[in-house]
């Protein structure tokens, strides 16, 4: 309803000073043109994103005060922005298009080093309906894998798991879609991701999407993504396959419940443990969530992580009892309380603890274990 309002708003305003002027400088204009012209306007919608945060450390801490795997609130012991957004929307019956540009902390520290062009470009797509239902879409555009988002405002909790940190980010191609029913619909995409766990290549990498509402309480979504993550001079090819599971379910208004899994396979690759010799190696992530809203302006959130990569196919390596080498494995809980005054408006106040092996020093190469308090506030409009 909102949007609509907004969109009226634009409309009345060019008819005010474009249209109103011409009609004054000529009465005879017809009343076609003049109808036209307001229904191209409709089509479009504006709108803005602001999020601020502040982040508390309780250890371990360290001198660049960046929180390790945090897509976004990242900065500790600063009044920070997470985001600053515009972008506009154009639906019709046959077309649609899509741009967002964006500025802020989260952006920036979750583009490839080696594409930082488009750290302020969230998406710029645009697309045609082919038959009914079904519609093709080019350009850049937000991946379908994994529930969370580097924007806080479209998270129950505004900090991502871990898993989340590593899934694949934004991709840049063609996506072919079609809506079934009310109840299902699918996507398949054409690609390259760009993002800090999947460093752009030139192999093209294949994506899919399956969304089933059997009804309005439970929902169940899978995506993967499909690509040869071997550099061009590499003498073999490493497919990677990234599977994600979610699965949401709220059987009242005041109480939903939502678990995602994400399960990778690679293959052509060298396990840490070189005596395995070279073969398929593997990654698990996921996690559950569990939202209670007793009053209309209130909710409070419970969210337990884990991560295991033991041969970093997309994590760092580290050392383990100053013999051994392993990937990520990480395990973590956030507990979150949010006050909404308006719909698009939050304030949310988290405390996360993450911990790892006792013998990895994974945070900042001092200790085990990190815990946070998380301050963020935002306005969309």
């Amino acid at each position: 309803m909102k949007k609509i309002r907004f969109s009226f708003c634009i409309v009345f305003f060019l008819n005010l000073f474009i249209v109103s002027p011409l009609i004054a400088q000529n009465d005879t204009l017809p009343k076609d043109v003049r109808d036209k012209v307001i229904s191209v306007f409709k089509n479009f919608q504006i709108g803005f994103y602001i999020d601020a945060y502040y982040t508390k450390t309780l250890g371990p801490k360290d001198t660049s005060n960046i929180v390790p795997f945090y897509s976004n609130s990242q900065f500790a012991n600063q009044i920070r922005m997470n985001v600053a957004s515009m972008w506009i929307k154009y639906n019709s019956e046959h077309a649609r298009g899509y741009l967002a540009i964006q500025y802020g902390d989260a952006p920036m520290l979750l583009t490839n080093v080696s594409e930082q062009f488009i750290k302020y470009l969230r998406q710029a797509n645009f697309g045609f309906k082919i038959y009914k239902g079904l519609w093709i879409d080019f350009g850049y555009m937000l991946d379908p894998v994994g529930l969370e988002s580097s924007w806080p405002i479209l998270n129950k909790l505004s900090t991502v798991t871990i898993g989340g940190y590593f899934e694949p980010g934004s991709i840049l191609g063609v996506k072919l879609s079609y809506v079934f029913s009310d109840k299902l619909n699918a996507a398949l995409y054409a690609c390259n991701p760009y993002s800090i766990a999947y460093g752009k290549n030139t192999g093209l990498s294949i994506a899919g999407l399956l969304n089933y509402r059997p009804n309005s309480n439970v929902g169940i979504t899978y995506t993967f993504l499909l690509g040869n993550k071997s550099e061009k001079s590499a003498e073999k090819n490493k497919y990677q396959m990234y599977n994600n599971l979610v699965i949401d379910y709220a059987p009242v208004k005041w109480f939903n419940l939502t678990t995602e899994f994400d399960f990778a396979f690679q293959g052509n690759s060298q396990p840490l443990d070189t005596s395995l010799g070279e073969g398929t190696i593997s990654l698990y992530s996921g996690f559950i969530q569990a939202q209670f809203i007793p009053v209309k302006m209130l909710a409070f959130c419970l969210r337990g992580e884990f991560y295991y990569d033991p041969d970093a196919m997309l994590s760092p390596i580290y050392l383990r009892d100053q013999q051994f080498l392993s990937g990520l494995k990480c395990w973590g809980g956030t507990a979150g309380i949010e006050f909404k005054p308006l719909n698009d408006a939050y304030l949310r106040l988290e405390y996360r603890a993450l911990k790892g092996n006792p013998d990895e020093a994974i945070f900042y190469g001092e200790g085990s274990s990190q815990q946070t308090l998380t301050f963020t506030t935002g306005l969309r409009f």
